[in-house]
């Protein structure tokens, strides 16, 4: 539970950072860097079966 609360503040904070870089709309950057940790959380579950 305290793992998925990180994973979400993450998003929010390289979300935030990368839509300033880049001029960009908030809200869909912080989707698109959820989107890419679950991505990477999904690859990971899968080579470990």
């Amino acid at each position: 539970m305290i793992l998925s609360a990180g994973f979400g503040v993450s998003a929010a904070v390289v979300g935030l950072y990368v839509s300033h870089h880049l001029n960009v709309v908030s809200g869909p950057a912080m989707a698109l860097v959820a989107t890419a940790i679950f991505a990477v959380a999904y690859a990971v579950a899968g080579a470990r079966r």
